[in-house]
């Protein structure tokens, strides 16, 4: 619904943005060179869905709480 903004980089690490700049919480992933590959929220934006470089998909809280780790 528009509400926030995520970026990751490199360094295993996602953030999530109001839109207007404002950071909300940071996501972190476990593992030695373990990198987010992608992030996509919920329809209602109460969750975020990832994917990494280790072939995990997780689903976290925008709060920054992981809630459910899979492996591909």
């Amino acid at each position: 619904d528009g509400k926030y903004i995520i970026t990751h980089g490199n360094e295993g690490t996602a953030r999530i943005w109001t839109q207007e700049g404002k950071l909300v919480s940071e996501l972190k992933l476990s593992g030695q060179n373990n990198n987010f590959t992608s992030a996509s929220f919920s329809f209602d934006s109460k969750l975020i869905i990832t994917t990494s470089s280790h072939n995990e998909i997780d689903i976290w809280t925008v709060s920054g709480e992981l809630f459910k780790k899979f492996l591909r």
